[in-house]
């Protein structure tokens, strides 16, 4: 083969390499991980999640991946109509101890499904039908069995999410005339309905509750806006809470981290802060 020859060859093997990665731009992403969770959720299950990468890293947790399929504001009924047309209006995240990454912004909830071999998928309701019971029928059975049929060995799990601050004026407050407990009490008695279906409820709802009766409370109720979560230590510990309900039992590490940097700047986990956190998670399981 001459030298001109060889040149074309090698540059055909090249185009070909490049045409193959431009089909399967994020393939490296694909690679499986001995345990992978897909919370398909809003923008309450970005708050839940924040700082799981953090603790990951913290815990040196290499062999976890935790991915988010965001569509904010959707409900358990948005989810199971954007399977039904196919609808390419999904952001999925990424997230290891080496952080979040986007990996792609329009994504399908089937895709999402297909991505990798989940263990474990949380779904969620949208926070204004939360404590609403007919919202979640016939649609969260519906994407039950949707999940079910796309692997054999995932366990599906809740987010249970918190009523909004006492002081929010939003339009989504007014079923349960603006009062935080009615919100509270009403998605208690929803998610109660609803867990017999599911593998596990993490009590993030409950959570919140219990630290608004702390000192850690402030004058938005742990919010930012009335509803979002302050991202920071309330934020931190959901995902506190998450880590503990879901990578906990694969991983076998201690929940409590040593160190966390939130958005407010490092906070020691010997702090008064923190020893609070950990009191109220714990107290979510003491009988």
């Amino acid at each position: 083969m001459n030298r001109l020859s060889h040149l074309c060859t090698l540059a055909l093997a090249l185009a070909a390499l490049l045409l193959g990665s431009c089909d399967e731009p994020y393939a490296y992403e694909r690679h499986s991980y001995p345990f992978q969770i897909l919370a398909i959720g809003n923008s309450y299950t970005e708050n839940a999640t924040v700082y799981l990468p953090d603790l990951l890293r913290e815990k040196h947790d290499t062999n976890v991946r935790i991915c988010r399929l965001i569509k904010r504001s959707s409900s358990l009924a948005d989810h199971w109509q954007n399977h039904l047309t196919n609808a390419p209006v999904y952001r999925l995240d990424v997230g290891s101890w080496q952080g979040w990454r986007t990996i792609d912004s329009i994504v399908t909830l089937d895709q999402a499904l297909a991505f990798a071999p989940w263990n474990i998928v949380v779904l969620q309701q949208v926070s204004w039908y939360s404590g609403l019971p007919a919202s979640y029928q016939p649609c969260c059975d519906s994407l039950l069995s949707l999940v079910s049929r796309n692997a054999v060995r995932r366990r599906i799990a809740f987010h249970k999410t918190w009523a909004y601050s006492r002081y929010s004026a939003s339009n989504d407050f007014a079923p349960y005339n603006y009062n935080q407990q009615n919100m509270d009490s009403a998605i208690a008695s929803a998610t109660a309905a609803i867990a017999p279906k599911f593998d596990i409820i993490i009590p993030s709802g409950d959570l919140i509750r219990a630290l608004r009766s702390t000192s850690l409370n402030n004058c938005m109720d742990l919010t930012e806006d009335g509803s979002h979560l302050d991202l920071g230590l309330p934020a931190l510990a959901l995902s506190m809470l998450w880590y503990n309900d879901l990578i906990s039992p694969f991983t076998r590490s201690r929940l409590f981290p040593t160190s966390v940097r939130p958005y407010q700047g490092k906070i020691d986990a010997n702090s008064k802060d923190m020893r609070i956190i950990q009191e109220q998670i714990n107290g979510l399981y003491t009988p």
